[in-house]
């Protein structure tokens, strides 16, 4: 990414997430044990002298659209990457749920990666288990919240969630069990950063704007992070 922002004439990359692996970007133990990877990337920025601002607050906390109104950047761009608007029924400042018509999970899954460029998902459930109500959480990542999620999706008959970080044996577990006793639940994931890579893509046509000047933006795609591998035939 580095150096395809350098190839484009670019010295600013505005990312979403930690460029050093941890929350909070902290450095010093990478420093202390001279870790090879962090070396190199430290190595080619200063070479390059190119600074990397970690843009994750603030396009959360809502960039205007239409309307006046302020939505999470992320999850307003994966809503209209989906062409969802007109599904949405919560209609908060994160677009988060959604009622479309009766779909197999399966048809989803290809809408989603249609969409977003992805080379695959993973499902829990049933593949043509036909689903209507879609939520897209937070991350899952066990405690409490998780145990809420669970009340929210039986309170509120959730057939289908899409969230971007996920453990096994929460909600996972949850929904796997749901769909072995023949109910419509799904979940689906696709990977944290191919999710929200989407919703960077609308700095290009914000920045100039909020800036006041008519500032060259490009949209690098880092793309599907992940390779699928499926077992041989035997």
């Amino acid at each position: 990414m580095i150096k395809a922002a350098v190839g484009r004439g670019a010295n600013l990359i505005i990312v979403h997430e930690a460029l050093f692996w941890n929350h909070g970007d902290k450095t010093q133990w990478l420093e202390e044990e001279q870790n090879d990877a962090y070396l190199q990337k430290i190595a080619l920025l200063k070479r390059t002298n190119v600074v990397v601002w970690r843009d994750h607050e603030y396009v959360h906390s809502g960039i205007p659209v239409d309307g006046g109104k302020y939505r999470d950047g992320i999850y307003y761009a994966i809503q209209q990457a989906l062409g969802w608007g007109k599904y949405n029924v919560d209609d908060a400042e994160r677009p988060s749920r959604f009622t479309i018509p009766a779909t197999p999970v399966c048809e989803v899954a290809q809408t989603v990666m249609s969409a977003l460029h992805l080379g695959g998902a993973k499902l829990v459930g049933r593949p043509n288990t036909k689903i209507e109500q879609v939520y897209f959480p937070l991350h899952i990542l066990s405690g409490d919240k998780d145990s809420q999620l669970i009340s929210k999706i039986n309170r509120e008959n959730i057939q289908l969630i899409i969230p971007l970080e996920v453990i096994d044996y929460t909600t996972t577990e949850y929904l796997a069990d749901c769909s072995e006793m023949g109910m419509s639940k799904a979940m689906l994931t696709f990977g944290h950063f191919n999710l929200e890579e989407v919703g960077m893509k609308y700095l290009v046509s914000y920045l100039p704007k909020a800036v006041g000047v008519d500032l060259p933006v490009t949209f690098i795609r880092e793309g599907d992070m992940y390779h699928y591998l499926s077992p041989k035939e035997a």
